[in-house]
């Protein structure tokens, strides 16, 4: 009987540690996931700087990402309003709302395409 208890208690712990592995391999998928949108978004900014300005500012100490766009024409000596602007919080336990980091980056990759998207309508309008 004894033995028994002893094998449930240690299918109990193998199970514990199996789960727990698991969602730590999940946290490092979705932190791998928010890290390629980032690199996504720079390249986005260096591959469109002839139509919008796209300034990234990543806050290592605070795992924040902040985003501001400007129009090509911002006159940057009277500090025009940006087009848009975004923070988001990267860390998985301090979320600033109930959307998590990964879904913010794809709605703010999605955002700055569209942006794109409208100053290329733009200059190619003008020219």
């Amino acid at each position: 009987m004894k033995q028994r208890n002893v094998k449930s208690h240690l299918l109990q712990q193998a199970e514990a540690l199996a789960k727990d592995c698991t969602a730590f391999a999940e946290s490092l998928k979705q932190k791998r996931d928010c890290q390629d949108v980032v690199l996504q978004i720079i390249q986005l900014a260096m591959m469109n700087k002839d139509v919008v300005h796209i300034f990234t500012d990543y806050h290592s100490h605070v795992d924040v990402l902040y985003v501001c766009v400007q129009d090509i024409e911002t006159d940057y000596k009277n500090q025009q309003e940006p087009i848009h602007t975004k923070r988001i919080n990267l860390a998985m336990n301090c979320v600033d709302d109930d959307t998590p980091p990964l879904s913010q980056l794809l709605e703010l990759e999605d955002k700055l395409l569209e942006l794109i998207a409208e100053a290329k309508d733009k200059a190619e309008v003008s020219a």
